[in-house]
């Protein structure tokens, strides 16, 4: 299967999915595992889950990559 399809098939699914990003994640590593060159799946990919992932593979994509973390701040408990 061309790698279009492979990513075409991720849109397809990924709202059936709870944890997109672990999928993502996941998804990325079977693509590498299987001979797909993460560059090559960085110039193809239009979804943002999967480059995210390939960050993680030391891939130069144009993803804003927030801190989770600054979602939550507004519902500290460290006004006392």
């Amino acid at each position: 299967m061309s790698l279009e399809l492979h990513l075409e098939l991720w849109e397809t699914m990924q709202e059936h999915i709870t944890s997109v990003k672990d999928a993502a994640d996941d998804f990325v590593a079977v693509l590498i595992e299987h001979g797909i060159d993460a560059e090559k799946i960085a110039k193809v990919a239009i979804n943002e889950d999967i480059k995210k992932a390939l960050l993680d593979y030391d891939v130069d994509v144009d993803v804003d990559v927030d801190d989770d973390d600054d979602d939550f701040e507004h519902f500290s408990d460290d006004d006392d």
